[in-house]
């Protein structure tokens, strides 16, 4: 199948009672979403459109969301994914960088969308979820009425474009280019690591409308037939409640998320039997959390890695048996992998470089300009090691390195030091400019809930752990060190 769409349609036909999404406002079949799909589409074709269409989604993670990428997808348009949470004003400006032709949104954004249309002085079709008065806008009636749909429209689907503006990159929206090509050969290996489950259960731990929630959950469900319950938030709190109330087997996150999630659990007595595995982006470096959850709950947890640009997968481990935990495991069948020098020369095993990827896995480029290539490899700025086995190990982001007496020295190595300090509950390591470019090195800290040690205390320790040359130059302790929604370290915010 080329098309994601087609999935969806396949589903409604071999499994048609069986249930795909479970949201606050009800259960939903495979066949009911394929026939709001229909319906949708057949609105869309009742608007003036012209043969090379763009539809705009602004969205919450909601079925509406799911039914409006879907039927974009069936519909043959190039497809733009606007955060939800924007203000009015970033609306504006994505408005007018973009310019789509149709916007879905619903009722409760229709405010801020009237303001961004104005400011932004770009008209466009408007398909208005639950507009009152009219039951054709209703997912309710979409789900119900029984319709065909099959798009006339001779475009290429495989290279349609699926823009997701997501993180801010120096006060600027990213927003990054899938081909559906990308997206089903990302998903069509990550999928390996699941054949084996009989109960394939996601929930929705990142926003539907990221690169990570579009792509690792909503679409890998789908790929393989499984079924998704949508959160109205990702809190953690909330997202502990749904892992047992709905029995999810499959968590999908990052070290930082489920750590968060960690604290929320009572080990004791919350029941999480049904958890089956924890795919983590990333790699997790409290062993003892990552124990603790395996023996309690029978769980399989698996590291692994990848970036938008590499449709948020790369590599990974595959199964318990054949994990190396610390490291993302091994490249996934849609993708190549080799470490190379600075030069674009591959290294030999054990030795440190960055990271370099190729394959249909990469992206069509950023929306703005496309992706820089070196041979058709996409050259990253994450240093890593690959072992004698070919398992590869994520160190820092080149940006991150911190030049201090003649070394490179890498945050990880000072942060798993300090980690060891037991009132130690996150840390961060970055390295302040200074005139004579020999970088002066501040650890910031956040003490364990209820930790009662003080700063001289906790500087004392940290000095003790750490050898001459990565003596800190200064200490601070934090409430929370700053991340972003992937739960990368937002570095740039500590050297202030």
């Amino acid at each position: 199948m080329k098309c994601l769409s087609e999935y969806l349609e396949f589903y409604s036909k071999t499994k048609p009672e069986s249930t795909f999404l479970v949201h606050k406002s009800g259960t939903y079949t495979y066949y009911q979403i394929n026939n709001a799909v229909n319906n949708l589409c057949s609105l869309i074709q009742e608007l003036p459109v012209e043969q090379k269409l763009s539809i705009g989604i602004f969205l919450t993670g909601s079925p509406e969301f799911v039914v409006a990428l879907y039927s974009a997808l069936r519909f043959r348009a190039n497809v733009i994914i606007f955060p939800p949470n924007l203000t009015y004003q970033e609306l504006a400006k994505l408005l007018g960088l973009s310019k789509p032709d149709i916007l879905i949104f619903n009722t409760d954004l229709l405010e801020k969308v009237e303001k961004a249309s104005f400011l932004s002085k770009h008209n466009f079709g408007r398909i208005i979820f639950n507009t009152p008065g009219d039951a054709r806008f209703s997912l309710q009636n979409m789900i119900s009425n029984e319709r065909d749909f099959s798009s006339s429209r001779n475009i290429d689907t495989e290279n349609n474009s699926i823009t997701i503006f997501t993180k801010k990159q120096k006060q600027k929206r990213l927003g990054i280019s899938y081909t559906q090509k990308n997206i089903i050969s990302a998903i069509e290996a990550f999928s390996t690591i699941l054949r084996y489950l009989p109960d394939k259960i996601f929930i929705n731990s990142y926003p539907l409308n990221t690169t990570k929630g579009c792509i690792l959950i909503l679409n890998t469900c789908l790929y393989t037939g499984g079924k998704l319950i949508i959160s109205t938030t990702n809190r953690t709190n909330q997202i502990k409640k749904h892992l047992i109330k709905e029995k999810v087997s499959i968590l999908i996150t990052d070290g930082a998320y489920f750590n968060g999630l960690t604290e929320e659990i009572d080990f004791e007595n919350d029941d999480l039997g049904s958890l089956e595995l924890v795919l983590i982006n990333g790699t997790y470096p409290n062993i003892e959390n990552f124990k603790r959850w395996e023996k309690t709950y029978g769980c399989v947890i698996l590291e692994g890695f990848g970036i938008p640009e590499t449709s948020e997968v790369c590599s990974w481990n595959l199964s318990k048996a054949e994990r190396t935990p610390g490291s993302i495991g091994l490249p996934l069948g849609c993708n190549q992998v080799k470490i190379v020098d600075e030069y674009g020369a591959e290294v030999e095993s054990g030795n440190a470089g960055l990271l370099a990827i190729k394959g249909d896995n990469i992206v069509k480029g950023y929306f703005d300009h496309p992706l820089e290539l070196e041979r058709g490899w996409l050259i990253t700025d994450y240093v890593a090691v690959r072992d004698e086995n070919g398992f590869i190990y994520i160190k820092a982001q080149k940006k991150d390195l911190i030049n201090r007496f003649g070394y490179r020295i890498l945050p990880e190595e000072i942060e798993t030091m300090v980690r060891e300090i037991p009132e130690v509950k996150d840390v961060a390591a970055v390295g302040l400019d200074s005139e004579n470019g020999n970088q002066k090195l501040k650890i910031c800290v956040v003490l364990d809930n209820g930790s009662k040690v003080n700063s001289a205390e906790i500087e004392d320790a940290i000095k003790e752990r750490l050898p001459v040359y990565l003596q800190p130059d200064y200490i601070e302790l934090l409430k929370c060190i700053p991340k972003d929604e992937y739960g990368n370290v937002l570095r740039y915010k500590l050297t202030k």
